[in-house]
């Protein structure tokens, strides 16, 4: 592989920070990269550039994979999929793995609907939910 995944760190956590506050139609408002829960994580080339990140949000019975960006000159290039491979060995399988999209980011819908099983919309937050891995059921059930 060309690139790694790695835990975010030192000047891309600010990169990131950049990324985060100024696309507030996708992501919301972020104070910070604190976020209770949240391991964020960088993608970046043998150079050490930042061509991707994301988030793993940890919850009793499930993870979120938040706060997904591949950086537009890197699309179309496997990226996203190299994440969702990473995160599937990540978490654990009793727990659900999930991702979500806000009802306005487009292109994020339109990869999701293609590469994962749809959820649920859920209108209080105006989030669209997709199943990234269920949980194994135990016993042949």
């Amino acid at each position: 592989m060309w690139y790694r995944i790695k835990p975010l760190e030192g000047e891309n956590s600010q990169k990131v920070k950049k990324v985060l506050s100024t696309k507030t139609d996708i992501y919301g408002t972020y104070e910070d990269l604190s976020l209770i829960y949240t391991q964020f994580y960088e993608v970046v080339t043998k150079n050490d550039e930042l061509i991707a990140f994301f988030g793993l949000s940890f919850w009793k019975n499930e993870v979120v994979l938040s706060c997904v960006y591949v950086y537009k000159e890197w699309r179309r290039k496997g990226v996203f999929k190299s994440i969702l491979k990473y995160a599937k060995k990540a978490v654990s399988k009793d727990r659900w793995l999930t991702i979500n999209a806000t009802n306005t980011n487009v292109l994020a819908n339109r990869i999701y609907a293609r590469l994962l099983e749809y959820s649920h919309f859920d209108a209080k937050e105006n989030v669209h939910w997709y199943i990234v891995r269920k949980i194994k059921k135990r016993g042949g059930n």
